[in-house]
């Protein structure tokens, strides 16, 4: 479109220096001329006024989008400043939640530390119980034994001393005396 007007521009350029020599007539021609050349040369501007337009229009979007950029940044920034001073605090108190750290695990070792010592107290005291138990039930499973080995000793030496000093005669006695024993008790 813009190539056509530039050529009608151009073709009826040369008309009008042809005609402008006759001034006499009643409708002047150079008037014509000039009104054709100002109407072509306003086409000419409103074509060329859409690109124009187009232009505008980018740079207006381009503006926005820039606008819309810088408050993204702006809100990144503040973010980022927010962020800043927060962790700027932690740095700060750092020393302080390290201090509270440490306390914390030192009383929670101590608990433990307690806690252990009273569970191997407990356990000590129980094993004890039970080695004293133990002991007393070896103690008295000794005795047991030992009087069961002096009861047989004694029963073997009364034996012996019963077989040597012991007569046909005194046997014969004894025998009838727990005969005579075993019927009385059965007559009663």
């Amino acid at each position: 479109m813009k190539i056509i007007l530039l050529v009608i521009l151009i073709i009826l350029t040369p008309f009008h220096r042809t005609f402008a020599s006759d001034a006499s007539e009643f409708f002047n021609i150079n008037l014509a001329w000039s009104v054709l050349n100002f109407f072509l040369l306003f086409l000419l501007l409103l074509y060329a006024n859409k690109k124009v337009f187009k232009i505008g229009e980018y740079l207006q979007n381009r503006r926005a989008l820039f606008e819309k950029e810088r408050e993204e940044s702006n809100r990144v920034l503040n973010e980022s400043e927010s962020r800043f001073r927060e962790f700027s605090a932690r740095i700060a108190n750092i020393d302080k939640e390290i201090e509270e750290m440490r306390t914390a695990a030192i009383n929670s070792v101590e608990i433990h530390k307690k806690e252990t010592g009273n569970l191997a107290r407990t356990l000590a005291d129980k094993i004890r119980q039970e080695a004293k138990i133990i002991a007393e039930r070896e103690l008295l499973r000794a005795r047991l034994e030992l009087k069961r080995e002096i009861v047989e000793l004694a029963v073997e030496k009364a034996t012996d001393i019963i077989k040597k000093e012991f007569s046909k005669d005194d046997q014969h006695r004894l025998e009838n005396e727990f005969l005579k024993d075993i019927g009385n008790r059965r007559m009663r």
